[in-house]
This record gives C-alpha cells, structure tokens and sequence, in this order.
C-alpha cells in the first residue's frame, strides 16, 4: 500500500469540501423562499454526487462494493434502524401538515443524500483509510466522529444550536453506518440505512423548523451508537470462532 492512495483521497476530499462550501456559501448569499431552498438542495446534492463519482474515477479508483442482492442474515441488520424509523417518522407524519411536493422532494432530497455521502464515507474513504487502521473499534468511533464532525460547515446557514445538534446526531449515524459497512461489506445497505433515517430527520426538521433540544440529540445518539458498538462486538466475537476453528 502506497502513500499515493492516501494522497489521491486527501485532494478528492479536498475538492468536494470546496466545491461543497462554495455552494454554501454562494447560497447564503442569497436569501431564497422556502420552496427554493429545498429545490437547491436537490441541485447541489445531485452536483457533489456526479462530482463524488468523476473524482474517484480518476483519483481514488476504489471499487466500492455495491450487490443488489441482498440476504437475509445481513438484511437482519436493517430490523433496528427499520423500528427507528418508524417511530421517529409516524408520529411526525401524523402532527404535522405537509403538501405533496414538499414530501416528493423530501424523499429525492434524501435519497441524493444518502448515495452521496455514503459514496463517498463509507465507500471511498472507508475503503481507503481500513488498510492502514486494522481495529474496527476504531474506524467505527473514528470515522463516526468525523462525520459528525464534516458537517459543522451547517453553521453557515442556520444557527449554532441547531449545528451542534446534527452534529451530536450525525457522529452516531457515522458509528452505525460504518459498523454496517464492515458487517456487511455490501453499501447498499448502508444507503439504505441512510434514507431511511435521514428521511425521518428530513420530516422532523420540517414539523420542528426551530430545532430540538440537547437532550433529544443524546438520545438519538445513544440509539444509533448502540447498535454500532453490537455490531462491532459480533463482529470481533466471529473472527475469534474463525481463529479458534
């Protein structure tokens, strides 16, 4: 393994970020209504994810593992997410009024999101930064916090509380998705994964405009960080039985 591959992820990621906070920027410039804000989203997510692809084409050149065919011993895995997404989602669905096109963009928003990212986090740079840390212990906690953190760039364009927030909630869908990735092996269903519950805090977000509390964060925190830390738990408990045969 040579130091040209980290390199090549250092200047992809690079030129994302700032392709990514020039958007940002530039959006904050302008002071759009409501309805085109979401539409914006939508260009810009689309924009990152064809740029994500072209970058790793010609830079990265990772074979992110991508199988349509799912089974059911590593669909078992979705079960726990599935139920937080219900119960994160009916009683939003249920309290708050929305209007067609705004959930129809809800859901091309999410899915935008949700290839994008984990193309990118738990495709490329997952792929990448594995082979020189070994411990999945590690790479759960600390890509998980990374990708927490990757998204304090969020206080351009709202307040810092609401930042601090996603944050907080990001870093443990960051844990989750990482330790479904090496489970798995397989980014469908960390996409998966993703929309779902990024669709449920799309939703939130749009009933509660004005965000929600440090407390709420913590636990929807504690939520995703659990099942991570019992998947990385199962994973080490198997290659011990591989060891010991």
């Amino acid at each position: 393994m040579t130091k040209s591959k980290l390199w090549r992820l250092i200047t992809l990621f690079l030129v994302i970020e700032i392709v990514s906070q020039s958007t940002h920027i530039f959006g904050t410039n302008f002071h759009l209504a409501a309805r085109h804000t979401m539409l914006a989203f939508i260009v810009v997510e689309a924009a990152l994810a064809g740029l994500t692809l072209l970058l790793n084409k010609l830079l990265t050149q990772v074979q992110v593992p991508f199988d349509r065919h799912m089974t059911v011993p590593q669909s078992s895995y979705l079960l726990f997410p599935g139920f937080l997404f219900l119960m994160m989602t009916l009683g939003t669905l249920v309290s708050a009024d929305y209007t067609f096109k705004g959930f129809v963009m809800a859901v091309v928003l999410t899915l935008l999101v949700a290839f994008f990212e984990e193309y990118l986090w738990r495709g490329i740079i997952l792929s990448v930064v594995k082979q020189y840390v070994k411990s999945e212990l590690v790479l759960v906690v600390g890509l998980g916090a990374l990708f927490g953190l990757w998204h304090i760039t969020n206080a351009f364009s709202q307040p810092w509380h609401e930042t601090v927030v996603q944050m907080i909630e990001i870093a443990g869908l960051g844990m989750l998705q990482t330790a479904l990735m090496l489970r798995t092996k397989n980014l469908l269903y960390p996409m998966i994964m993703h929309g779902l519950l990024d669709f449920s805090g799309i939703l939130r977000n749009m009933a509660e405009p004005h965000g929600i509390p440090y407390y709420v964060a913590a636990i929807v925190f504690a939520s995703y960080a659990a099942p991570a830390l019992l998947f990385v738990y199962l994973g080490s408990r198997k290659h011990e039985g591989t060891s010991d045969e």
